[in-house]
């Protein structure tokens, strides 16, 4: 069975390539364009692992990290957060709140695959 992954990014074009990304290695896609669609979505059905952007508009990517690890059945789903920059403070403390990675967002298709492909190898081992 394919590993579910959850998509959380407010900019289409980042989750289309995300999507054509998973896709292509075999994982099954879910995307959400808001923190409140994605807890949405993992409550609904919660998937095997979560890409989370920082910049999102409503509701941040902190608070919704917070809200996934406060809830016991989520509590282990691996959330990966990622944006286009991050700074050594924040990094350390989205991993303080239960983040399992922290990455920077790649604007090359071939760059992507070969990130996700690292980050999901990871992600198989933790299983």
């Amino acid at each position: 069975m394919k590993s579910r992954i959850l998509v959380i990014d407010d900019e289409v074009g980042i989750r289309d390539s995300m999507r054509r990304t998973l896709e292509y290695q075999g994982y099954q896609f879910i995307g959400a364009a808001t923190g409140q669609e994605g807890l949405a979505l993992i409550e609904r059905d919660p998937p095997d692992l979560v890409f989370l952007d920082i910049k999102m508009p409503r509701m941040s990517a902190r608070e919704v990290l917070i809200q996934i690890k406060k809830n016991y059945k989520w509590s282990q789903i691996p959330i990966i957060i990622y944006s286009t920059t991050i700074l050594p403070r924040d990094a350390a403390d989205y991993k303080k709140l239960g983040a399992y990675d922290i990455v920077t967002k790649l604007a090359k298709f071939k760059d992507l695959c070969d990130a996700l492909r690292i980050i999901l190898k990871k992600y198989e081992q933790f299983k």
